[in-house]
């Protein structure tokens, strides 16, 4: 069985399919956060999302599908890595919020900036980084956030 090029919409399907169980569980994390704090983060998210409206507009106007997984990463990382520093902020039980974590994420953002101009870190290594990211922020609660 041969396989053909994957029909344009597949990938951009897999890249959002991929972001929303990682919101999701990122999102079962931040039961313990404020109502203040969550609704600004869900603010925040509502832009980002308008905002990946507009890219996925523009890169389904791309010649080659095959690269509109690598347009979108940037995009949906950040999205991510925003809702990591809110989870990382504001951890239940402590004063202080998770500056491991944070500087992690911080990094990473430097680092997707910087492959905009050609000098970041390539995919598979700020990869490793999200997966740190994924595995160092402890668990607490359940719930999408405050009810």
């Amino acid at each position: 069985m041969t396989s053909g090029p994957r029909p344009r919409g597949a990938g951009i399907r897999i890249a959002l399919d991929t972001l929303r169980v990682r919101l999701h569980v990122i999102h079962e994390r931040c039961a313990s956060i404020d109502a203040k704090r969550w609704s600004e983060y869900r603010a925040a998210l509502d832009a980002g999302l308008d905002e990946l409206d507009s890219e996925l507009t523009r890169v389904t106007e791309h010649p080659d599908p095959e690269d509109l997984d690598e347009l979108l990463y940037p995009h949906l990382t950040r999205l991510e890595l925003d809702a990591w520093r809110v989870r990382a902020t504001h951890i239940a039980g402590t004063s202080e919020p998770d500056s491991v974590s944070l500087d992690l994420i911080a990094y990473a953002h430097r680092q997707l900036d910087s492959q905009h101009s050609g000098t970041g870190l390539p995919r598979g290594d700020l990869e490793r980084i999200m997966d740190a990211i994924r595995d160092s922020i402890p668990h607490a609660g359940t719930g999408h956030g405050p009810r």
